[in-house]
């Protein structure tokens, strides 16, 4: 059985939350498994990995190279996405119902749902654990949990440990043990893949107990009820239509009415969900219109009352128009003055738009008990531009910045006014890339020079008997780097030391050997091709990320202009790029 967890965190954020609770957990577990009288049936391997943050690079590391890898036959994963709380069962299998129904006998506190596996998977979060990783690369099924509580300070400054109650800690504790227990004694564990059929629908009732079937067997109830109420909808039909007729024409006749009346009802339902759906989308872009997006984010009641004051008036009206031209369909209604609550939800909305359109309900929050962080990236860059000689073309230097929500920086602007001269820039605009944001904000800065600078040297250049050039590489430089190419005049890229993908970010810890890689370019034959041009262009970007070569004094002055309710993981860049 393998537990893991990770003990490196995002930058500028403590990681209490993600994952150094984890770790605490796994910790208490191993200390309570080993002094345990009776002995276990099957081993337990902790993982305690410190490259999750970069692209889950050690659980990859462990499942594809490490020995013991070889021996796991299933495996809990502790995660994050958000600060406390309960842990959720999130994710399990693939397939193999038996770890499932494991948690669900032995969980003493069981918090899960499939419906969260489902949302997960289908990629709607942008988010990602060392669950894929042990599933795609080792084909090791397992059960991914996660806390999910307060995620709006999930990777920043405020994951503390003040902030993690210690009944969370305690109540994960009691899960994780008692699972593993129940998993490391059980038969399953021997030959996982004997058991290897079909999936779980499962979800816990208040925290009490599980309900766990087949997936199949929810097919099965699915097929039941829709057979169910075909069966219920016709008999009804024909004891409506045999009620007071005195002929077979006539009982035709009332169950053609009722089939119609039943159409028209099921139309009118579905007519005013599409209405009631129309309607809210029109407020949100109104919303959005005004400069008020996001207002919810700080005030929830706000959002119900707006939102959900307009989908129920909606729904309400376009029956009560239906009932009042249509006397055969029959609504019956909760409150007998529908036109009073048609006022009262009306005027709920009209008041709760007021009040956002005015910008009463600001989005975010710098309440050290319940703070709504505004999170950007700011990164103090230089960049520099080699020609072919090897001599320096151009540089400059500046402060790009990205924000990680729809806002952007209008909330902003008002303290920094200088934002609203900054060029706007795209991820392909030769910058150092290091996030998942589509937008930037570049600013005109001093130049900053690292003590430890990147250093990139051509080891050799050779041409191939298959008509490709090859050159090597060495790279020395920070932590977190990242490689990008760019072949010139028709030329290619035929081959290069690393994997078929399209993305290079390296990373390393403390301690670690020069980055060596060479890449193969296949030049185009040509007499329109200068070769004062080159065949490609090959760009490195170093991130400092701690450390003293992480900070400058112009980052530094420039985040003391944003407001309390901004946080801002900030850290120095630099780009170069050279021409072979």
């Amino acid at each position: 059985m393998l537990a893991n967890c990770h003990f490196d965190s995002v930058a500028n954020s403590p990681g209490a939350s993600d994952d150094a609770v984890g770790c605490s957990v796994m910790l208490e577990v191993l200390h309570s498994l080993a002094n345990l009288s009776t002995p276990l049936k099957h081993g337990v391997i902790f993982l305690f990995n410190g490259a999750e943050e970069t692209i889950l690079q050690a659980s990859h590391g462990f499942i594809t190279q490490h020995p013991w890898a070889r021996q796991v036959r299933a495996f809990v994963n502790l995660e994050a996405a958000g600060v406390g709380g309960k842990e959720l069962v999130f994710q399990t299998g693939p397939e193999n119902p038996w770890l499932v129904q494991a948690y669900a006998r032995a969980a003493v506190h069981p918090f899960a749902t499939v419906v969260g596996q489902e949302i997960f998977q289908s990629g709607l979060i942008p988010s990602d654990t060392d669950f894929r990783i042990f599933r795609d690369f080792g084909n090791i099924p397992g059960i991914d949990l996660a806390f999910i509580e307060n995620g709006f300070i999930y990777h920043t400054k405020y994951d503390t440990p003040g902030r993690i109650h210690t009944d969370s800690i305690q109540r994960a504790g009691d899960n994780i043990l008692s699972v593993l227990k129940h998993l490391v004694m059980s038969d399953e564990l021997a030959d996982s893949s004997q058991y290897r059929h079909g999936n779980m629908v499962f979800f816990d009732l208040l925290g009490l107990t599980m309900l766990v079937y087949p997936a199949h067997v929810g097919t099965v109830i699915n097929y039941i009820v829709a057979v169910a109420a075909v069966i219920y909808l016709s008999g009804k039909c024909l004891l409506t239509s045999c009620a007071g007729c005195v002929s077979g024409r006539h009982v035709i006749c009332a169950a053609g009415r009722y089939m119609r009346d039943l159409v028209c009802v099921v139309c009118v339902l579905v007519l005013s969900w599409i209405f009631s759906l129309v309607t809210l989308l029109f407020v949100a872009w109104l919303v959005t219109l005004m400069g008020r997006s996001m207002f919810w984010y700080s005030h929830i009641h706000a959002a119900v009352f707006l939102y959900g004051s307009a989908a129920v008036c909606i729904l309400l009206l376009i029956h009560t128009l239906v009932k009042n031209r249509c006397y055969r369909i029959h609504f019956i209604y909760l409150s007998r003055g529908t036109k009073r609550v048609l006022a009262v939800l009306g005027s709920v909305f009209m008041l709760m738009f007021v009040l956002v359109s005015c910008g009463l309900f600001f989005p975010y929050s710098a309440d050290p008990s319940s703070p709504r962080p505004k999170r950007v990236f700011v990164q103090h860059i230089t960049r520099s531009f080699h020609t072919l000689n090897g001599s320096l073309q151009s540089s400059d230097s500046g402060l790009c910045i990205n924000d990680l929500d729809y806002t952007g920086m209008q909330h902003i602007t008002p303290h920094i006014p200088q934002i609203n001269d900054s060029i706007s820039t795209h991820c392909q605009d030769w910058l150092p890339y290091y996030g998942y944001t589509r937008k930037s904000w570049y600013l005109p800065a001093p130049e900053v020079s690292p003590k430890a600078p990147l250093e990139v040297q051509l080891l050799s250049r050779q041409e191939t008997q298959w008509g490709t050039v090859k050159m090597s590489f060495e790279v020395k430089g920070p932590s977190h780097m990242s490689l990008y190419l760019h072949p010139h005049a028709g030329a290619s890229l035929s081959s290069w030391s690393f994997n078929d993908w399209n993305f290079v970010f390296y990373t390393h810890g403390l301690d670690a050997p020069v980055w060596r890689f060479w890449i193969e370019i296949l030049p185009l034959k040509s007499s329109n091709v200068s070769p004062d041009e080159g065949l490609v262009s090959l760009a490195i970007t170093a991130h400092y990320l701690s450390g003293s070569d992480g900070r400058s004094e112009t980052l530094e002055s420039f985040l003391k202009r944003f407001p309390a309710w901004v946080f801002s993981s900030s850290w120095i860049s630099t780009y170069h790029m050279y021409t072979y």
